[in-house]
């Protein structure tokens, strides 16, 4: 694998770890939050 593929690679690993922070904490805070309203 040349280092330009490898690179590109980490970058999409890199998104796709923030994204997935993202989403857990979307989720948190709707289990968190959404019992308090009811």
């Amino acid at each position: 694998m040349t280092d330009a593929m490898s690179l590109k690679l980490t970058e999409v690993h890199e998104m796709n770890v923030n994204l997935n922070l993202k989403l857990l904490g979307y989720s948190v805070c709707n289990l968190v939050l959404i019992p308090e309203y009811e």
